[in-house]
């Protein structure tokens, strides 16, 4: 919790946070007794950051010369034709100028985000010579959760499960276990560990499973 109140009230520590919560997220994980470690250097999630930083102002250029245009052009059309008026007033052009931006602002968090998850992952690894990489698109997912936002508001929610299978599936596609040692003893290893702890615990409990 102290991590993101201090991101919100400084802003240069949101990746320095973000590093600190994948530290702390991948690194207290275990699979069949062998830990998961990741470990990338600060300065390679702030250039990612910066890249994300510079694509929002350059979109908030982008829109704030869109909008000077289209008034512009409105009013040279009004001087050439007097009865010319826009379809929209002045406040629904600057909704329709704040959505654009709000989406924009929405994919390239996304992008970000995407970025950042491919790096952490990418340099992990698990006890016996195995590492984990991911190579999901940072386009295509921002892309996929911007499409999958605008089709929960069409249709009410309906769609809201179906878009978390939809991202899920990519996800899940992109990730990828390098094993540099033997794959088949390492699964065999932990198969069995982890029937042993069932059977220990079960015991325990006294309990008795059936199939």
């Amino acid at each position: 919790v102290a991590w993101p109140v201090a991101a919100i009230l400084f802003f240069p520590l949101v990746p320095y946070a973000r590093r600190v919560r994948d530290y702390y997220y991948i690194n207290h994980h275990r699979f069949g007794g062998r830990a998961f470690r990741t470990e990338f250097g600060a300065g390679r999630i702030y250039v990612i950051y910066l890249l994300g930083f510079i694509l929002i102002v350059a979109m908030l250029i982008a829109v704030m010369l869109l909008a000077l245009g289209v008034v512009l052009a409105a009013t040279w059309l009004h001087a050439l034709l007097p009865g010319f008026a826009l379809p929209v007033g002045p406040d629904d052009f600057s909704l329709v100028t704040l959505i654009l931006f709000g989406v924009g602002s929405a994919y390239v968090t996304n992008f970000v985000t995407t970025l950042v998850t491919n790096l952490s992952i990418g340099r992990t690894g698990i006890e016996g010579g195995f590492r984990l990489s991911s190579k999901a698109s940072g386009l295509r997912v921002a892309w996929i959760v911007t499409t999958n936002a605008l089709l929960v508001l069409v249709t009410l929610g309906v769609y809201y499960p179906f878009g978390r299978v939809r991202l899920a599936r990519y996800r899940m596609g992109k990730y990828v276990l390098v094993a540099e040692g033997d794959l088949d003893a390492f699964t065999t290893e932990t198969l069995e560990q982890q029937s042993a702890i069932g059977e220990e615990i079960a015991g325990f409990f006294d309990f008795g499973f059936g199939l």
